[in-house]
């Protein structure tokens, strides 16, 4: 629930910071891919890939309904590209990116079966590497 890019950036390149040298970093984010299996979904992830073709115009977050009270919260919805590539940005080793699915254990069953498309998000660790 960080607005804007650059703020999620500027969290991820803090978290690297904070950790000592080999120290992981576990890191939970919602998959926009999700989104194509329902109708409401196909229609915000149509309109947020031609908010996209926008240049500077900010793509993958969806408005959320108010929650414990609280209206007007958005949630970024990430690729696995887009999260790799901030770890990687930041100064992260990626050492897993699991897809999680929706059933009470959270496994995606058939993992190999698209899981680009069908994990409801990913959970990954990272490493800060061995630096002095």
């Amino acid at each position: 629930m960080i607005d804007g890019a650059a703020n999620r950036q500027r969290v991820l390149e803090h978290a690297f910071r904070l950790l000592r040298p080999g120290g992981k970093f576990v890191l939970h984010v919602h998959n926009r891919w999700f989104n194509l299996w329902d109708a409401q979904g196909r229609k915000w992830l149509t309109a947020d890939l031609l908010r996209g073709l926008v240049p500077g115009a900010q793509h993958g977050d969806q408005l959320m309904p108010a929650h414990q009270g609280i209206p007007g919260l958005t949630l970024h919805l990430f690729t696995l590209g887009e999260i790799k590539g901030m770890l990687a940005s930041a100064g992260f080793r990626i050492v897993e990116a699991m897809p999680v699915g929706l059933g009470p254990d959270g496994l995606l069953p058939r993992r190999w079966l698209c899981s680009r498309l069908r994990a409801y998000g990913y959970l990954l660790a990272a490493r800060r590497a061995n630096d002095v």
